[in-house]
Parts: C-alpha cells; structure tokens; sequence
C-alpha cells in the first residue's frame, strides 16, 4: 500500500519494535538495511522539515539524507541540497533529452592546457556523477539499485 513517507518512516519504527533490529525488518520485507535506515531518518527531520515533506516542498530524497544529519545542521543541509537540485534542473533543461555525455578522466596533458581542478571541473565532475545516475537509474530496477548502494558504501 501506497503510505505517505512519514507514515511509512512510523510504520517502520513499530515494526523495529515488533522485531527488535532493523536488520530483521528489512530481512522481513526483502530490503536492505540502508533502506530501512533511510527511511527511518525521516522520523529525525526537524518540525519544520517534516512540515515542508508533508507539503512536497521538500522532496523524499533529499529528506532521507537531511535526517540523518544533528538537527542543527539539517535546514542549511536541505536548502543547500534544494538550491543544487533547482540549479541542476535548469542545467538540465537546456541540454537535449537523452544527451547523457561520458567524459574521461583529464589526463595530464589536458590538465596543463585547461584548468586546474577548479569549480568548473568539480561542476564537469557533478554532471557526469548525474549522467551516470540516469544511465543507472535506466538500466537496473529499484532492488539492484539498494545492492549496489549497499556494496558501495559497505
């Protein structure tokens, strides 16, 4: 059943209790530990975060990140993750549909002609991490998706 984020985040909670870990949930429902965390941190956002969720003014992805953050952290956290998003939307905008470019790595030669690793190669850096989150996010279903979040960051 479709439940709001927030009430899911709750109905998680109770059943860590029912179950005693989270590990156990997750086992229980055919999904990674890192999901069941994610989610869970949703119950950590600050009043006002959880306002601006319940209202979709603050989206699911960015809330899961910004509630695992210490509470006085997390406004400045989700506006800054708000104003990148915006930005990245309107970058997007003007590219074609389906123009995902793979760069390589800059070689020697071409860090000497160019820039040094400055803004506009950790911006070149930015867009290639997206790109290859969209190619991801077409290739691999949700699930294969959490392994590999998983195996990345375990």
């Amino acid at each position: 059943e479709d439940l709001e984020p927030l009430d899911e985040a709750k109905a998680l909670e109770r059943l860590v209790q029912v179950h005693g870990s989270q590990r156990a949930v997750a086992r229980a429902l055919g999904k990674s530990s890192g999901w069941v965390t994610q989610r869970l941190a949703l119950l950590k956002l600050t009043p006002e975060l959880k306002q601006a969720l319940e209202n979709k003014a603050l989206p699911v992805k960015i809330a899961r990140t910004v509630g695992q953050l210490p509470e006085q952290q997390q406004q400045s956290a989700a506006e800054e993750a708000l104003a990148q998003r915006a930005q990245q939307k309107s970058e997007s905008s003007r590219k074609p549909k389906g123009a995902y470019p793979v760069s390589t790595p800059p070689t020697a030669a071409t860090k000497r002609q160019g820039e040094p690793a400055t803004a506009a190669s950790a911006q070149q850096a930015q867009e290639d991490m997206e790109a290859l989150a969209a190619e991801l996010k077409r290739r691999l279903t949700p699930q294969q998706i959490e392994e590999l979040v998983e195996r990345l960051i375990g």
